[in-house]
């Protein structure tokens, strides 16, 4: 039992709780009078209990596990996998499936849409593309046949039309998939928007952003996975040396890990437009 801690439920704090675990399950909350015979005390004086932390947006290696193990040892008990399909894709499903103790639960977008040509490169002619609206529904039901929990679709260059867009929702939408786009345009970001994505897996970059723009992804209630730290470095700003310096943090990040956040290098300079 954790006794005399702050409490936080993700809406409210309640002070001085505490809160009885049975099981790996919480089973009873109370004040200072709750009294449990044989019970582990865990003294919660100047702590803060609260519910696990969610990571929407993580790219985790083809073994996942340290990584999985990490975010469970910082808080985050959930986390969605932003990219990879084929065998890192497996590796992925089978961690999903076990559901070991120890590591954050993991949910995995598989590849995400592309079109022949996008500004993925070389790494795109390895890609399922999409290039018709008439090609929606196989496509997602293809990524849906290999284990994507979700749909992603990336906006970065390439031809992929508001119609082919709108297919891939309306497939995904169809076979009850929720649908996140990433964006790096504010243009592009209100055309995923009006083809009825649940979420975008990026906010945009840009000399401005019009002011309308909170206003009118909350109208359709679409999620926003802003991502600031990836923003950040491509303005030039990297966040990396100041996490690096925090001893609170040091302990918990592997030294491959350290070697690319102590890069003050931004990864795509040519995309250093930042929104006023």
């Amino acid at each position: 039992m954790v006794r005399d801690v702050r409490l936080f439920d993700g809406e409210r704090v309640f002070e001085h709780r505490s809160v009885l675990v049975e099981n790996g399950k919480i089973s009873r909350i109370g004040g200072m009078k709750l009294r449990v015979s044989n019970a582990e005390i865990i003294d919660g004086r100047g702590r803060t209990l609260l519910h696990g932390l969610f990571d929407a947006h993580v790219h985790v290696p083809a073994n996942p596990e340290p990584a999985l193990r990490q975010l469970a040892s910082l808080g985050v008990t959930t986390a969605w996998d932003m990219f990879g399909g084929g065998e890192k894709l497996k590796a992925k499903k089978r961690i999903e499936s076990e559901d070991p103790a120890g590591m954050a639960d993991l949910r995995a977008s598989g590849f995400g849409a592309t079109t022949p040509g996008s500004g993925l490169g070389m790494m795109a002619r390895q890609l399922p593309a999409i290039s018709s609206p008439g090609q929606g529904p196989a496509w997602v039901d293809a990524r849906i046949a290999e284990g994507s929990d979700f749909i992603k679709i990336i906006r970065i260059g390439g031809p992929l039309d508001r119609e082919t867009l709108q297919a891939i929702v309306q497939a995904a939408h169809g076979r009850g998939k929720l649908v996140v786009a990433h964006v790096l345009a504010e243009q592009k970001a209100r055309e995923a928007i009006a083809a009825g994505v649940d979420g975008l897996a990026h906010l945009f970059i840009g000399d401005s952003a019009g002011s309308d723009f909170g206003q009118f992804a909350a109208a359709d209630r679409v999620s926003v996975i802003p991502t600031l730290s990836t923003l950040y470095s491509l303005c030039g700003k990297p966040p990396g040396p100041g996490l690096l310096a925090d001893p609170r943090l040091e302990p918990y990040i592997p030294a491959e890990q350290q070697k690319i956040l102590s890069n003050h290098l931004c990864a795509w300079p040519r995309m250093r437009r930042c929104v006023n």
